[in-house]
């Protein structure tokens, strides 16, 4: 980057580093969701008791859409990488 006067024509990074986010994000939320309901098995009260001071969607072990959001997040990674290289192409072609 220092012989370039601009970063003009460098390549547009951020949609891939936060793609990159999102996927983190997502296997720590599917890892989470399994130690949650793991936690919620061993305690000795029932998984709906386990833990009452957290809100209704997280007391019963993993949240009821511990899935869907694991794999909205990763559709978004997806689609933010699918902007990125379109950019990136775009910019690519049209002489920049």
């Amino acid at each position: 980057m220092a012989s370039h006067s601009s970063d003009d024509g460098l390549p547009i990074t951020w949609p891939f580093r936060m793609a990159g986010t999102l996927v983190i994000i997502a296997l720590a939320w599917f890892c989470f969701g399994f130690a949650f309901e793991d936690a919620a098995i061993l305690s000795e009260e029932n998984s709906g008791e386990a833990f009452p001071d957290l809100p209704g969607w997280l007391a019963h072990g993993p949240a009821d859409q511990h899935f869907n959001i694991f794999w909205l997040l990763l559709l978004g990674a997806v689609v933010l990488i699918a902007i990125g290289a379109i950019w990136n192409r775009r910019r690519s072609a049209g002489g920049h």
